[in-house]
């Protein structure tokens, strides 16, 4: 059976080639409809400036708006002869159309665009026109011009200080690196381009960035490289709000956890890419990511739900027309069916793939479309026709190279050949497989050890350039250290003339200070007579100051008693309103213990609600219990009453009597039985089950059980193992009661497990733990390889008024584990059980001994089956 094409990295192409596209707009600003309108509004000469502003800001967000605008900002610019706005609106235009996927149509206003900036001299639109044209020259298939135009962009954004257009050539270089197999050169390109963006702190250009090198960490089989690369892109588009470009990084993320065989982490990222990317217009994106969600599905086991993503992936792609998909959907849809077992369901989708392969020339698809549908034939028994399918995807592998498809087709071929008796061709097929995957394990090998040569000789030069460069850097540091002590010397010796120039103004300042002092003596005999004079007018003005001062002292004891009046009135107030606060406190806090005292009775009202519900539904439970009951009571009731009408007839009485009797006692043992059970559950719910407990022999109940338990099973070749020491502890405990537990587990088990299905009954010995420490417990389990119990009747399991989903009908009223339960709880005990759908259910019984014993070093070991 072959593996659908494509797998795992259908879809990363697309938001590869997305993202790689993006990074050139990285700067680009966006621009709402308002200020569109008033840019429109500008005076007539700059209005080209202002339509090639929006043609820019425009560009990959509307891309036929942005059209409109460059083709009216270069029409406009040629009218009023702006040279330098044409070449600008060329540019534009080039690039809107790359957006586009009109190449051809892009490269004659690019090449045009480039030769006008070149004729006016601006390097920096020379730049930025040669990055547009090399991507048009990329669409074009043409990597030599692509190169050329890259290299020259990146210098001349050198020489002008443009350190966005560096990066944007640097990207192109990359990407041109990477698509002729030059990966380490492409990496040193992107990482050239992160710095610098990192630099002008451009957070988008740097998510994109680190998006392709992860890229090319997946291509170099560094997934984790690729991991973490991936994730700190993802980190900066969730801060910017990137919806686009995190799809993309959750895309990817998906597609290296596949790689890495961590299907669980990968499923989670692909369905988070899936739900950013539905709500798109672009529906065809939400296809792929469901046909990767499917194809992890299978990878990881779970079939059916992989047919669902891959029926979706296919009812999106007829709806949306995508006919050149069409045939890889309907294959694996096939192949889901095909892992099922449903091989007609599959046939009828893979036959109709071969007509479109051929119609759109996919012969890889076609190949393993044949190798699937010749697979479904041999599980049909449709042996030559499956030869003759299987012949045709091996000449079509052998003649495009496809030798996975190849490897897997013979050994289908080998399984066709066995089934025809034909050995001698199935050993002959079997050994072609072994030696083609003999041979694309060693390519594998060999390819990832040139690899890591490459990347050995890339860092042993990467750190040569680093030795070299630090060298330099010494030598650099020992010239500027002798430089340094040069210009020290010359300083020391401006220090000391300007030494001596201050020594020379120290004498000046001291002949400047004497003079001063003869100066000084003069003027001390005038101020002696001029303070005479002072202290004659000071006795006048200390005689007006007095009586100033005792009218001064007048008005000040006026002005107190005013300010003790005032204060005396300030107190009386700030009393009042302290009085009410503390009053406006205690209503307050009386109106919150209201308050709590309402929400304490809402939270009792609803607790009252809560337990009424769970009564009417215990209620409704015994209601439809009762019903079931009376329903399984009916049927053997009508056959006793049968039975007895036909014995009324004597000629039938001695033909059949013995049949009819034994059919009437069978009834009415099963009768007898249910009512038993009912009864059994009503005392337990009364805490009325009589237990009559003496010191047990485990080993010898268990023996009895198991030799009843083989008798029943004989009949549904089901084999009932036992595996216990025969000197197991005492347990107090009621024989006939423990005995019935057993027998109600046994019974279940043999109920359940298939023909040729194996019972595994087991007894150690258990330690207590927590507050049962110095304690000893005797487990016993049951282990059947029947089709196990859903998770979601697991919790009711024990409960008497509830049915399981997966209970067989027509096999009693499901009181039996119910009735388990509460025996072993009657006995200090406890039972649970765990299941595993498709694997089995183990139940296990836990009992307490009567004295503590030694444990053995070995016991029987326990099955353990996993919940799912």
């Amino acid at each position: 059976m072959t593996r659908p094409t494509g797998f795992p990295q259908l879809v990363l192409p697309l938001f590869a080639v997305l993202l790689l596209e993006l990074s050139s707009s990285a700067g680009a600003r966006s621009i709402s409809e308002p200020q569109a309108a008033r840019l429109r509004q500008t005076s007539p000469v700059r209005q080209p400036v202002r339509l090639n502003d929006l043609a820019e800001a425009l560009q990959n967000k509307d891309n036929n708006k942005a059209l409109e605008y460059a083709r009216q900002a270069l029409e406009q610019s040629r009218q009023m002869n702006h040279r330098t706005e044409e070449a600008r609106a060329l540019i534009n235009l080039c690039a809107i159309l790359n957006y586009l996927n009109k190449s051809r149509d892009s490269l004659q206003p690019g090449e045009d665009g480039v030769a006008l900036a070149r004729k006016l001299g601006n390097k920096r639109l020379v730049a930025r026109g040669l990055t547009t044209l090399g991507r048009t020259y990329r669409g074009l298939l043409q990597p030599e011009k692509v190169e050329k135009c890259h290299q020259e962009a990146l210098l001349l954004a050198e020489e002008v200080g443009d350190k966005v257009l560096q990066a944007q050539a640097l990207n192109g270089l990359a990407i041109l690196a990477r698509a002729q197999n030059e990966r380490d050169k492409a990496m040193a390109y992107h990482e050239r381009a992160f710095r610098l963006r990192e630099e002008i702190k451009d957070r988008s250009g740097m998510a994109v960035s680190l998006f392709n090198l992860a890229l090319l960490s997946m291509d170099l089989t560094r997934n984790d490289k690729a991991a973490e690369y991936t994730l700190r892109a993802l980190q900066i588009q969730e801060e910017l709000g990137e919806t686009t470009r995190m799809a993309a990084s959750y895309q990817q993320l998906g597609t290296i956890y596949t790689t890495l065989e961590n299907f669980p982490q990968a499923l989670e990222y692909y369905r988070k890419a899936y739900e950013l990317i539905r709500t798109f217009k672009d529906r065809t994106p939400s296809a792929d990511l469901l046909t990767n969600i499917g194809l992890v599905q299978h990878q990881s086991g779970n079939i059916r739900a992989a047919l669902d993503s891959f029926s979706q992936a296919l009812t999106l792609y007829q709806q949306l027309g995508v006919r050149t998909r069409l045939a890889t959907a309907q294959n694996n849809v096939g192949w889901a069916y095909l892992g099922l077992g449903e091989y007609e369901k599959a046939l009828a989708l893979l036959v109709p793939c071969l007509p479109l392969c051929d119609e759109f020339k996919d012969s890889y698809t076609k190949a393993a479309v044949l190798d699937n549908i010749g697979t479904c034939q041999f599980h049909l028994k449709q042996y030559p026709q499956a030869h003759q399918s299987l012949e045709q995807a091996l000449r079509l592998a052998q003649e495009k190279g496809y030798k996975n498809i190849e490897r897997n087709v013979y050994g289908d071929l080998a399984d066709v050949y066995r089934e025809l008796r034909d050995f001698e061709n199935a050993l002959g097929c079997y050994e072609k497989m072994t030696t083609l995957k003999e041979a694309l394990s060693g390519e594998e090998t060999t390819r990832r050890t040139a690899e890591l040569q490459t990347r050995y000789e890339t860092e042993k030069k990467q750190k040569e350039i680093e030795l070299l460069t630090r060298d330099k850097q010494i030598q650099d540091l020992k010239l500027g250290a002798q430089q340094t002590h040069i210009q020290a010397l010359q300083q020391d010796k401006e220090l000391q003339q300007l030494s001596l120039l201050a020594q020379e103004q120290e004498l000046s300042v001291l002949e400047r200070d004497r003079q001063i002092q003869v100066l000084a003596l003069s003027k001390s005999a005038a101020e002696a007579e001029r303070q005479a004079k002072q202290i004659e007018l000071l006795q006048k003005d200390a005689a007006l100051q007095k009586a100033v001062r005792n009218s001064l002292l007048g008005a000040f004891a006026t002005v107190l008693v005013s300010l003790l009046a005032l204060s005396g009135l300030y107190v009386v107030k700030k009393r009042s309103e302290l009085k009410l606060q503390l009053k406006n406190e205690e209503i307050s806090r009386q109106k919150e213990v209201v308050e709590q005292q309402a929400q304490d009775l809402e939270a009792q009202r609803q607790a009252l609600l809560e337990a009424n519900l769970k009564l009417t539904e215990a209620d409704r439970l015994k209601a439809d219990f009762t019903a079931m009951l009376v329903h399984d009571l009916k049927s053997p009731l009508s056959v006793v009453n049968a039975t007895l009408q036909l014995m009324g007839e004597d000629e039938l009485v001695q033909q059949h009597n013995h049949q009819l009797l034994s059919a009437s006692q069978r009834s009415v043992e099963k009768m007898l039985t249910l009512i038993n059970e009912v009864l059994r559950v009503f005392r337990s719910d009364s805490q009325e089950i009589p237990l009559h407990p003496v010191p047990l022999n485990p080993a010898s109940l268990l023996t009895e059980t198991i030799e009843e338990a083989r008798l029943a099973a004989r009949s549904g070749s089901i084999t009932v193992e036992s595996h216990f020491f025969p000197d197991l502890p005492l347990i107090a405990a009621d024989r006939i009661e423990l005995g019935r537990v057993l027998a109600n587990l046994l019974a279940n088990a043999i109920k359940f497990t298939p023909v040729n299905g194996v019972i595994r009954l087991e007894a150690r010995l258990q330690s207590g733990q927590g507050g049962e420490e110095g304690l000893t417990f005797l487990r016993i389990s049951i282990t059947d390889t029947g089709d196990g119990i859903p998770a979601e009747d697991l919790p009711y399991l024990f409960d008497p008024y509830r049915q399981a989903s997966s209970k067989k009908s027509g096999l009693g009223v499901g009181l039996g584990l119910a009735i388990v339960k509460r025996i072993v709880a009657a006995h200090g005990g406890t039972v649970t059980v765990c299941s595993q759908l498709g694997v089995g259910s183990c139940f296990s019984i836990l009992l307490p001994t009567i004295e503590p014993v030694v444990m053995a070093a070995t016991q029987p070991s326990i099955p353990h089956i996993q919940q799912p």
